[in-house]
């Protein structure tokens, strides 16, 4: 018992003596350190010492493990990083930290390499620069930062309730992120359907014109996490959701899509269509269209009917890009040539529009 009283004693006296330094000490310590002892009372409430240990505590802590190819560069650069206090008052502490700018560039997070591709090669050009002996404080450019330690009468006081809520809705900007991969793959899949040529409307097993109300669902869901993310934190979630913009690019135009080709029966007139039988192995589609929608369409697919002189369907055809670069009040001239067997027997078609591009 009296071995338990013992350490807790000496436990005290250590925090006692943190808080005993002259605060511009503690100060300095702080920015370098992140030491939860020196932390005040109202931070310690929100944090116990394990849950702190998990965050970082400073830009300049070494992060590369000493097997990494980076890590001898990484320390080599951290250790000329220096403190000093520029100004104390009151509650207030104002360090200046002066770094190599090459720590600006170089963030030296756990899998630099799979991560920063791009930057691999010029930390290499680095470590060679540093076994000549050249990657020196005299040969470097440093910049300046710095960082106001604020006080309360229990010890530095860095807002960790603020911390804690603002993690939180990070949190939730995750999760809410993580949550819209199956809505992202499937705007990306609809887009790529949508944009091809557009016979692929008529595929019923994946066609945007069948998933209408699917593709809206998605599409508001997206809109939804976007709000969502706005309101919690922007200015975090605005890194996070460039995706949920370009999903909603993607549903929107592959609705506009949609409403053009819906829109076909009334804005795309098919006039004076007739099949003219030229020869046993020849035959041509000939008519005019008019096109009075208000939207630009590059193409549109058919499928023609073809009956006899009894009204029977002899065969069906698709025919894919059969009408191209539709304008708004634009007019003009059909023909396409086939060959088929039966095409003797032929005496009228009709046109059923498949899809659009």
């Amino acid at each position: 018992m009296n071995k338990v009283i013992f350490a807790f004693t000496l436990l005290l006296l250590a925090g006692c003596l943190e808080h005993s330094k002259p605060r511009s000490e503690q100060a300095l310590e702080f920015v370098k350190t992140g030491n939860y002892e020196l932390l005040s009372d109202e931070d310690k409430q929100v944090y116990s010492k394990l849950s702190y240990s998990k965050f970082d505590k400073s830009d300049f802590d070494v992060r590369q493990q000493p097997t990494s190819r980076f890590y001898v560069l990484e320390v080599a650069l951290k250790d000329m990083v220096t403190y000093r206090v520029e100004n104390e008052e009151n509650d207030k502490v104002v360090i200046v930290t002066r770094f190599p700018e090459l720590l600006s560039e170089f963030y030296f997070e756990e899998q630099f390499s799979e991560k920063h591709p791009k930057m691999v090669e010029k930390a290499e050009g680095l470590i060679n620069t540093f076994n000549q002996g050249y990657l020196t404080a005299e040969r470097l450019k440093f910049a300046e930062r710095e960082v106001q330690v604020n006080f309360t009468s229990t010890g530095v006081f860095i807002d960790l309730k603020s911390h804690k809520i603002a993690q939180e809705k990070r949190d939730q900007i995750d999760m809410i992120v993580d949550g819209m991969s199956e809505a992202a793959d499937k705007a990306k899949e609809l887009n790529r359907v949508a944009t091809i040529p557009a016979d692929y409307f008529a595929e019923p097993d994946f066609s945007p014109l069948y998933m209408k109300a699917e593709i809206i669902a998605y599409l508001q869901e997206c809109e939804q996490a976007l709000a969502d993310i706005k309101e919690l934190d922007w200015e975090y979630g605005k890194y996070r959701v460039r995706y949920l913009d370009e999903c909603i690019s993607d549903y929107n135009k592959v609705l506009e899509q949609i409403n053009k080709f819906e829109l076909l029966p009334n804005t795309l007139a098919i006039n004076d269509l007739e099949f003219l039988y030229i020869s046993e192995n020849r035959s041509e589609l000939i008519g005019t269209y008019q096109y009075s929608g208000e939207q630009p369409i590059f193409s549109v697919s058919f499928i023609a009917h073809f009956f006899d002189k009894n009204g029977d369907e002899i065969r069906k055809q698709q025919i894919a890009n059969f009408i191209l670069q539709l304008e708004p009040g634009k007019s003009g001239n059909i023909k396409h040539f086939l060959n088929f067997e039966d095409m003797a027997r032929v005496t009228k078609v009709e046109l059923e529009p498949i899809g659009l591009w």
